[in-house]
C-alpha cells in the first residue's frame, strides 16, 4: 500500500511527470507519487522500491527518452556513478549497462536522456560546471540535424582560443575513475 508522505521526513529530487503521475526520489530509492485523481491525498510513499541496492551521496530522477523512468546515482565528487531504471513490473530498480547511443543531461533543477550523434557524448552522464554564471541563464533553442538543445547566450569575454572558458564533467557509464574527464565546451553555432 501507500504511506501518507508526511509520516515519513525524506530528502526527496524534484518532481518528474510519468504516466500523468508526478513522481519523486528519496536517497534510499524510495519513490513518492502523486496522482491527480487523489488529489485530497497528496504524494503517497510507494512500499516498493525499497532501495536502490547502491550506495550514493547524489542523485537525479528522470524519465528517459524511451518513457522509463530512471535515477543518475553518484558517489562523494561524483564517483563512483551508477545509473538505475525502475523495472515497473518488479517495481525495482536495476543498473543500466548502455544508454544506446544516448547521452544524459543532468543537474540541479533537469535530468534528461537524448539520442545524440555527437560521438564523444555518446553513452555518457554529463554534468554541468558552471562558474560565475548569473541565476538566470538566457538561451536559445536551436535544431541541428533534427536535434533540439538549448544554448545559452553567454555575455562573457571569449578567450584567445574563442572558447567562453566554461567547461562541463562528462563521465562514461562504466568509467570508475577518481576524476571525471572535463571537455572544453564551445556554446557556439
Amino acid at each position: 500500500m501507500l504511506t501518507p508522505m508526511s509520516k515519513i521526513a525524506i530528502s526527496m529530487t524534484n518532481p518528474v511527470l510519468h504516466h500523468d503521475m508526478l513522481y519523486m526520489l528519496s536517497e534510499d530509492g524510495r519513490l513518492a507519487r502523486y496522482d491527480e485523481r487523489q488529489h485530497d491525498d497528496g504524494f503517497q510513499i510507494l512500499d516498493k522500491p525499497i532501495g536502490f541496492g547502491l550506495e550514493c551521496d547524489d542523485f537525479y530522477l528522470l524519465e528517459s527518452d524511451e518513457g522509463e523512468l530512471m535515477a543518475v546515482l553518484t558517489g562523494c565528487r561524483g564517483s563512483p556513478l551508477h545509473v538505475v531504471k525502475l523495472n515497473e513490473h518488479t517495481m525495482e530498480w536495476e543498473k543500466v549497462e548502455s544508454f544506446e547511443g544516448r547521452a544524459l543531461f543532468t543537474g540541479t533543477l533537469k535530468t534528461m536522456m537524448v539520442k545524440t550523434n555527437v560521438k564523444w557524448m555518446q553513452n555518457k552522464v554529463v554534468f554541468p560546471r558552471i562558474y560565475h554564471w548569473p541565476d538566470i541563464i538566457y538561451a536559445d533553442l536551436i535544431d541541428r540535424e533534427g536535434e533540439l538543445a538549448f544554448v545559452p547566450k553567454s555575455t562573457m569575454v571569449p578567450q584567445d582560443d574563442g572558447a567562453c572558458g566554461n567547461n562541463i564533467w562528462t563521465c562514461g557509464l562504466h568509467q570508475s575513475a577518481g576524476f571525471w574527464g572535463t571537455t572544453n565546451f564551445d556554446y557556439g553555432i
